[in-house]
């Protein structure tokens, strides 16, 4: 089986946008935490707590609301026609080990994530990250035919790790230095 490397850059238009839902499910969760919800009521606090940055759509939280049903982190409750969802322990429990912050925090934070996944910034990284997932699966499948290859890949993996450590590790400086 071959590959054919694809092009360096891509030519079409349109772009998938970033999936949100696990952002988006411990935000629900979060909410529960608080009490049960009706699921309009999660769409427009989500909306509240994100102050705009984010509108969702019934298209995206009850998707979410039905994977954590399923994962039996929430439960429903059909009242008077409407589901009320409910956190269940093992809600509290898996938001306990995802959340570490008072709920002011997680929601400065969470509006952050959400204001950054939709800049030009975060468009660039991810694309630039698409490409370098192209080479290397391209790189993969040539040391696939020739194995000898494969130390001189690890060597380029790693250079370019190490370089990323002592970038993340010099900003991190600049920043307590500030």
């Amino acid at each position: 089986m071959t590959f054919d490397k694809k092009a360096h850059h891509r030519k079409d238009g349109k772009k998938k946008p970033a999936k949100r839902r696990g952002l988006i499910q411990i935000a629900v969760i979060q909410l529960l935490k608080e009490e049960p919800r009706h699921g309009y009521e999660v769409m427009k606090l989500l909306e509240e707590r994100s102050e705009g940055v984010y509108s969702p759509s019934s298209g995206t939280i009850y998707p979410a609301l039905q994977d954590l049903l399923e994962r039996g982190l929430i439960s429903i409750d059909e009242q008077s026609d409407k589901k009320v969802y409910t956190l269940t322990p093992n809600g509290f429990a898996f938001l306990k080990e995802k959340v570490h912050d008072e709920d002011e925090v997680f929601w400065r934070e969470w509006r952050l994530h959400l204001t950054w996944k939709q800049s030009k910034e975060a468009l660039l990284l991810r694309e630039e990250m698409d490409q370098f997932q192209l080479e290397f699966q391209y790189a993969v499948n040539t040391v696939l035919h020739d194995p000898s290859l494969a130390l001189e890949l690890v060597e380029i993996i790693k250079s370019g790790r190490d370089q990323l450590v002592q970038w993340s590790n010099q900003k991190q400086q600049n920043l307590s230095n500030d």
